[in-house]
This record gives structure tokens, sequence and C-alpha cells, in this order.
């Protein structure tokens, strides 16, 4: 069973939305809402070195668990927005009985040279 006073961080869940201009058939890529909660953080970072745009970057990995929701899945462009960090969210897995869900997401931060 998932504690509800565990989740102590609040968290937003995003979904990457691209649109077409009718115009000039321009795509447009945005990330929308699709809810905002709150979730216990398990893993607070994981990092390890490597290179982004030829910039040194950390590579931060957190597990977040929410509440059961439906529609969560890393197929559909989803990320968590936490800290100030974008995590992309690379697995969903449902935690028992629609009780809880956990989301493994990675994050990539540039490291001051």
């Amino acid at each position: 069973m998932v504690a509800a006073g565990s989740m102590d961080r609040l968290i937003r869940i995003e979904r990457m939305v691209e649109t077409r201009t009718s115009t000039s058939r321009e795509v447009s890529r945005t990330w929308v809402l699709v809810v905002e909660t709150w979730a216990r953080v398990e893993m607070e970072s994981i990092g390890t070195e490597g290179r982004a745009a030829d910039q040194p970057a950390a590579l931060q990995r957190r597990v977040f668990v929410v509440r059961y929701r439906e529609g969560l899945s890393p197929a559909e462009g989803l990320r968590v927005v936490h800290g100030g960090l974008d995590f992309d969210i690379v697995s969903v897995e449902e935690i028992g009985r629609r009780e809880g869900v956990k989301l493994v997401a990675g994050a990539r931060a540039e490291v001051a040279a």
C-alpha cells in the first residue's frame, strides 16, 4: 500500500503535444499539463557523467511514486517536472492492484566546466 503521508513532493506530469499550423504546415511542439500531484521520490539521484552537445552533463535518475492513475505510458512522450529539472519517463510500473504507480525517469543536467 502507498502511504499518503510519504508523498511529500509536488510534481507535474506533462505530455508533449504536436500541432500543425493550418497555413504553414509547420509542426509546433509544446508540453501540456497532465496532472499536478504529490509524489514520493525513492531515488534522489544516481549520477553518472556523460556529454551532451559537447558539454559535460550529469545524468540523473529518479523514481517517483504516485497514486494510481490510468493513461501513463513512456510511449506517450511524458515527463516529470521536479526540482527545476525535466525527467523523461522511461518506465511505468503498477504497484499492487492499482494502489500506485512507479515512474522511473531520467534527466540530463549541464555541469559547469
